[in-house]
């Protein structure tokens, strides 16, 4: 750990401020984090498109050197008569943040002690997602330092598919019976009703390629429930106007990839995905609902499991969800924990007290 200078919290206010990490950010990123959502591409952006008052990026820096940020959230959690702040690392699925490994501690100690400055009492400082063995450290440390005292936790998980090793006639022998029957026969059905199937990864190759790609994909999406029920990225434009950006500037950096499953030129199933090292996130999905009988999603999901076994630079498939329809396809549950950090002081030890016991579910790791 880097105790040089102390880990300072910065607030960001406007775009210009932003602008000044942004070179910093980027370049740590490409050579730290294994995590496409902690790019200032998707963080940076998620902060900008929010209307919220309650929500605040923040910078971690060592005088001048960029060592983390996140999106802190504000809430208010109601205990009976009494309404509670609660602080929560505020995530774009699938990550809380980007911090550098070895500053984490500090990252989060300094991050307490703002906000403890900030807003006096709090409940709890809340994140998503961590490994339970990452969780165990942080807590040590952040003890060492004097700066929290209880740590909680829920369990859950995404989806993962391991491609690396194997193959997929291999992959596919291990499904359930029923299963290999499903996919026959709805790609039978579907190819008696409209010819051949073709499956397309798409490495858009300009800026314009790229927005026509997400304007097919956004325009699917709204043709079907998410179109009727309001909620499709045409319907609400401060998420079209998100994804659009987020889209841009990942696809600037290199990152995101198209996937396509075309039936009589037409298109009916699309999956946004990322890519950075050895990893993909199938970030969004949409098909096209008038051909729901014959499974477009499970369909381009196969066919994406079978194009990474067959391209060596890719280890893993995460779902970036634990949807129980991905089940079928057998996929390997990636554990983490949601966290609960407790600060310093008599009524947060109460608190952790009687959570504990009305919470039985809720594991104490620390």
């Amino acid at each position: 750990m880097n105790n040089s200078s102390s880990v300072q919290v910065s607030e960001i206010e406007t775009e210009s401020d932003l602008k000044h990490w942004q070179s910093q950010w980027e370049m740590e990123f490409k050579n730290h984090s294994a995590d496409i959502s902690s790019s200032y591409s998707l963080l940076a952006n998620y902060w900008k498109n929010s209307c919220k008052p309650e929500i605040t990026l923040i910078i971690f820096h060592r005088l001048d050197r960029f060592v983390g940020a996140c999106i802190l959230s504000k809430n208010n959690r109601r205990f009976g008569p009494l309404s509670l702040v609660e602080l929560e690392l505020c995530n774009i699925y699938p990550t809380d943040g980007f911090f550098i490994e070895s500053d984490v501690v500090d990252i989060i100690s300094s991050l307490l002690k703002h906000a403890k400055k900030k807003y006096g009492f709090f409940l709890w400082l809340r994140t998503e997602r961590a490994s339970k063995t990452h969780a165990k450290l942080l807590i040590s440390g952040l003890k060492s330092l004097g700066t929290a005292s209880a740590l909680s936790t829920t369990s859950s998980h995404t989806w993962r598919f391991d491609v690396g090793n194997g193959n997929f006639e291999t992959y596919m022998s291990s499904l359930s019976r029923n299963s290999r029957q499903y996919l026959r026969k709805k790609t039978r059905q579907l190819e008696r009703l409209s010819g051949d199937l073709s499956f397309q990864i798409v490495n858009p190759t300009s800026s314009t390629e790229n927005l026509s790609l997400f304007n097919e994909y956004a325009d699917l999406e709204d043709s079907g429930w998410k179109g009727r029920n309001n909620s499709s990225l045409l319907k609400l434009k401060s998420d079209y106007s998100l994804y659009k950006n987020i889209v841009k500037d990942t696809f600037q950096i290199g990152h995101i990839r198209w996937c396509k499953l075309v039936s009589a030129n037409n298109t009916i199933a699309m999956l946004l995905l990322f890519k950075k090292g050895s990893t993909v996130w199938v970030y969004k999905t949409t098909y096209d609902e008038k051909l729901q009988s014959y499974s477009p999603g499970g369909l381009i999901l196969t066919r994406l499991i079978e194009h990474y076994y067959s391209d060596k630079s890719v280890d893993a498939i995460d779902m970036v969800t634990n949807f129980s329809w991905v089940e079928r396809w057998s996929p390997r549950a990636e554990p983490y924990s949601e966290i609960r950090l407790f600060p310093i002081a008599f009524w947060a030890r109460v608190a952790s007290k009687m959570i504990s016991i009305w919470k039985k579910e809720w594991e104490k790791i620390v």
